[in-house]
């Protein structure tokens, strides 16, 4: 019973590394990609087909990239490790951030940032001093929904990890025995494994209401 506790609390720290890890790259790297096609203009290739591009990745299920992540995985020797499944998280949660934080960017008024670029702010002071600041509630409401994406991602977590680095999603699954299935154990992990993320948008509901229905109503 020890050893089977030991293994839940170290799948629950794995799966809440990697969520909040991989969600936070997610949205550093989105939020940089959002702001570039909201305010640059791409003369070789377009926003639009940039923005569409990047959208098709998610469009990708995720089984068609597992067996290339996997032998890239394993040549760098990073199987069953919590970096492998970092990188594989991020890659596949990277194209909705940045079309979420590509309509958060383009619903912000331009002219604030023109002024401040006027009283000699530089383009990077505008995006740190201006432009995240007032994108506050859209960052909340993209790393929150990474994070879920993330916490619940099961394909990714069975095939890149097996031993040390196994999430909790993988740990619920693994609850199948020869004996059957355990219900019981299966209904404690469930409810230990939804507490992360309610706690999460309890906390963070506020910001995510308000960044979910940004530029939802146009005047």
């Amino acid at each position: 019973m020890v050893k089977e506790g030991g293994r839940t609390i170290r799948a629950l720290v794995n799966s809440i590394t990697v969520a909040t890890v991989s969600s936070f790259i997610v949205l550093l790297l989105g939020c940089l990609a959002g702001y570039a096609l909201s305010r640059f203009v791409f003369k070789k290739w377009k926003n639009k087909d940039i923005a569409i591009w990047i959208l098709s990745n998610r469009m990708f299920p995720p089984v068609a990239i597992l067996i290339p992540l996997f032998l890239i995985m394993r040549t760098l020797r990073l199987l069953d490790t919590k970096t492998a499944l970092t990188i594989a998280h991020t890659l596949y949660n990277l194209p909705l951030a940045v079309w979420l934080m590509l309509d958060f960017f383009n619903e912000l008024p331009k002219d604030i940032e023109e002024a401040a670029l006027v009283d000699g702010c530089s383009r990077l002071g505008v995006f740190f001093k201006i432009a995240v600041p007032l994108s506050a509630s859209g960052l909340v409401a993209v790393y929150v929904l990474c994070f879920i994406f993330s916490w619940s991602e099961i394909l990714f977590a069975v095939t890149l990890s097996y031993s040390k680095n196994m999430t909790f999603p993988v740990m619920i699954a693994g609850a199948l025995t020869v004996r059957g299935l355990d219900f019981w154990k299966v209904s404690a992990l469930t409810l230990i494994a939804v507490t992360p993320p309610v706690i999460l948008a309890t906390t963070m509901s506020k910001y995510l209401i308000r960044g979910l229905t940004l530029g939802a109503v146009k005047g």
